[in-house]
C-alpha cells in the first residue's frame, strides 16, 4: 500500500499499474474495478499493516512490491500469532487453516443474477420500445393504446417467465449429477454444489418478490 495518513488507502492494480484510493473506512477485502482497466481489485486490508514492516511501496512501477516479515505473516493468517480484525474466517481474521483465503469468494457477486439482471434489462428496454412506438403511431385512442400496452406487458410477463425458467434449468442441471454422487464429493465439489444451490434460491426469490414471476 502506499500510505500518507490522509485518510486514504492508497495501492495499485496488479493488472495495470494504476494508483487507486478509497476512504480508509472501506472494507478490507471487497472487490472493485479498476477505473483504468476496469480489472477486478482487492482492496488492502488495513490490518496487514501491523504486521508489515514498511507499507511504503517504492515508485518502480511494478505493481504489489511490499515489504513484509513472512514469519509475522504465516503467524497472522494461521492464527497464532496477535489477534487483528477482519474478515473471512475463524475468529474474524484471515487464515489458511481451510486453505487459502479469498477475498472474492467471500465478496464476490451472484455472477448468475448479474448475467438475470443484463437479460432483465434488454426485455423492459424492448417493452419500453414497444410503447414508444404505440404513441408515435396515429389513429390510436387512449382505449386502443391501454389495450396494447396490457399485451405488452404480458408479453414482457411471459418473456420474464421463460428466462427465469431457462435460467434454473441450467443450473439445475448442473446440480443433479453433484447430488447424485454428493458422499463421493470432494470439498471444492461440495462448495460448487452449494453455490450453485444458493444461485437457483436467489434466481427464484428474485423473481418472485422483486419480478412478481413464479418459476
Amino acid at each position: 500500500m502506499l500510505q500518507k495518513n490522509d485518510g486514504y488507502i492508497r495501492w495499485r492494480c496488479k493488472s495495470c499499474g494504476q494508483i487507486l484510493k478509497v476512504k480508509d473506512t472501506y472494507d478490507g477485502g471487497n472487490v472493485i474495478r479498476c477505473p483504468k482497466c476496469r480489472q477486478p481489485v482487492n482492496v488492502p486490508m488495513g490490518n496487514l499493516e501491523a504486521i508489515a514492516e514498511a507499507t511504503d511501496m517504492e515508485e518502480t512501477g511494478k505493481p504489489g512490491q511490499i515489504q513484509l516479515d513472512p514469519h509475522k505473516l504465516i503467524e497472522h493468517l494461521e492464527g497464532t500469532g496477535e489477534k487483528a480484525d477482519g474478515p473471512g474466517s475463524r475468529g474474524s481474521t484471515p487464515s489458511l487453516r481451510d486453505g487459502p483465503w479469498s477475498a472474492q469468494a467471500v465478496f464476490g457477486r451472484i455472477e448468475e443474477l448479474d448475467q438475470l439482471g443484463s437479460a432483465i434489462t434488454r426485455i423492459n428496454q424492448e417493452t419500453m420500445g414497444e410503447v414508444q412506438r404505440l404513441y408515435r403511431k396515429e389513429g390510436l385512442n387512449s382505449n386502443q393504446r391501454a389495450r396494447q400496452i396490457e399485451e405488452s406487458a404480458k408479453h414482457r410477463r411471459r418473456q420474464l417467465n421463460n428466462l427465469l425458467t431457462l435460467r434454473i434449468q441450467e443450473i439445475t442441471r448442473k446440480i443433479t449429477p453433484l447430488e447424485n454422487r454428493r458422499e463421493k464429493l470432494n470439498m471444492a465439489e461440495l462448495k460448487e454444489l452449494d453455490r450453485l444451490q444458493r444461485v437457483v434460491e436467489a434466481l427464484r426469490f428474485y423473481g418472485r418478490y422483486v419480478l412478481g414471476v413464479d418459476v
